[in-house]
C-alpha cells in the first residue's frame, strides 16, 4: 500500500482510497470504522466523499488502526467426500454461510453445489475470470 504523504507528528495521511482498500482486506466497514472513530456512519461517508476532508482527529485514529499488524481470522471447512479443506476469511465464511442458508442448504452441501456448477460452466467462468482481467488491466 503506497502512502500519499507524511504530515507532522509523523501522522501518515492516508488517501481515501487507500482507507477502503484497508477496510476491505480486513474485512471491515465503515460502520466498523466509524465506532472505532466515535462518530456516526453518516459522518466517515460523508469524510469519504471525494470533495470533503478526513478530520486530523480521525486521520490519528486511522492512522493507528491502518499501523497495527493484519490479523485475518480464518474458518475451515472440511469436505472429507472430496478430500478437500477450505480456508477462507472468517468473514468471507460467514458470507458464504449466509447464501448457503438462503438456499435452505449447509455450507457443505453449498460448496459442493458451487464446485459442480463451476465444473460444468467452467466455459462461461473463464470466459468471465478473463474479463475480469481485462477490466483490471484497463484500470
Amino acid at each position: 500500500m503506497q502512502l500519499s504523504a507524511i504530515a507532522d507528528n509523523h501522522l501518515v495521511m492516508h488517501t481515501k482510497e487507500e482507507i477502503d482498500q484497508w477496510l476491505k482486506e480486513t474485512g471491515k466497514d465503515r460502520k466498523w470504522l466509524a465506532e472505532q472513530c466515535g462518530v456516526s456512519y453518516g459522518q466517515v461517508n460523508n469524510w469519504m466523499s471525494k470533495n470533503r476532508d478526513i478530520p486530523k482527529k480521525a486521520h490519528i485514529i486511522i492512522d493507528k488502526l491502518m499501523s497495527q499488524p493484519l490479523v485475518v481470522t480464518t474458518t475451515e471447512v472440511s469436505i472429507p467426500k472430496f478430500d478437500i479443506t477450505l480456508k477462507v476469511p472468517h468473514n468471507k465464511f460467514v458470507e458464504f454461510d449466509s447464501y448457503a442458508k438462503s438456499c435452505g442448504m449447509d455450507i457443505v452441501d453449498w460448496i459442493i453445489y458451487v464446485l459442480e456448477f463451476a465444473g460444468e460452466n467452467k466455459e462461461l467462468l473463464l470466459k468471465r475470470l478473463q474479463e475480469e482481467d481485462s477490466a483490471k488491466s484497463s484500470k
